[in-house]
């Protein structure tokens, strides 16, 4: 096995795995801070090893430590996300255009392979209804460019890629509009790839059939919330800006979007069973 020893931090195995480990502590299980106990459970390495491989990413600030006053002074270690590149580009990460639905919104909620294309891509363009907390998983010192969606940024986007990774982020939900349009602009379907995260419908399904728990409720950020539920009266209507329902008759399930102007009638007419629904709603 490789060691911090070489010099090179973007060749050690170990290194390498320990951040990963990290990453995916910080960005799946939202630990911000680990314990060295911690590390070596979570990586299988000796302690000797990673003691030496902790002590070189502390000098080359990609780790930072604190101290547990509640815990005997004991040493945390938090790794300084924006600095650090994940894994080395591996096989199954092509040079290409990736379009990627980021579904409920969370960090957490995101698959892990939408979390290596943010921590390798050479580039990232994501629609405003992206949270900030998706956008800021990219490693901002590494991505030559990391830019706010729009018409002359796509066109710039969506042709030949030789050699880069270049991401749209976007809500297809909330930009149903924006997604139609980058399908209808690429000419060339190679080296085009989509990839989908958790979507609320997905949730919305889970609740009509298996109807244990009917209300969900996701923080996106600081001004929007996602609220899935079986029920319109969960919801303030007055703060709602996108609606959908997902229902049951029969065999057949459909998704529908509800006109807001018609939420009273919607809200009146409301029944519970078989019928869920999807809202994004301001704080």
């Amino acid at each position: 096995m490789n060691t911090c020893d070489n010099g090179d931090i973007t060749s050690s195995k170990t290194v390498r795995c320990i951040i990963n480990y990290m990453l995916l502590e910080h960005l799946l299980n939202c630990r911000q801070y680990l314990s060295f106990q911690d590390i070596v459970n979570g990586t299988g390495l000796s302690p000797k090893t990673i003691r030496r491989a902790l002590k070189i990413l502390r000098q080359l600030n990609l780790v930072k430590t604190v101290f547990d006053i509640s815990s005997n002074r004991r040493t945390l270690y938090t790794l300084n996300a924006g600095k650090v590149r994940c894994l080395e580009r591996t096989d199954d990460i092509k040079p290409g255009l990736y379009i990627i639905d980021i579904g409920l919104g969370l960090p957490k909620y995101l698959n892990i392979k939408s979390i290596r294309l943010l921590r390798s891509a050479n580039q990232v363009l994501y629609s405003p209804n992206v949270p900030r907390r998706i956008i800021e998983i990219s490693a901002a010192e590494h991505v030559e460019d990391v830019s706010k969606l729009s018409q002359y940024e796509l066109k710039r986007y969506i042709c030949p890629i030789e050699s880069d990774v270049r991401l749209i982020l976007i809500d297809k939900i909330l930009d149903s509009d924006i997604f139609n349009n980058i399908v209808n602009m690429i000419e060339c379907k190679e080296n085009v790839y989509y990839v989908s995260n958790i979507s609320p419908i997905h949730v919305a399904l889970n609740i009509l059939e298996f109807p244990c728990k009917k209300r969900f409720r996701f923080k996106r950020d600081s001004t929007t919330e996602l609220i899935i539920s079986s029920s319109l009266s969960d919801f303030e209507i007055n703060n709602i800006f996108r609606l959908l329902k997902v229902y049951r008759r029969g065999e057949s399930i459909t998704i529908a979007s509800v006109d807001l102007e018609n939420i009273d009638l919607e809200r009146s007419s409301d029944s519970t069973e078989g019928t869920v629904y999807i809202a994004y709603v301001r704080t």
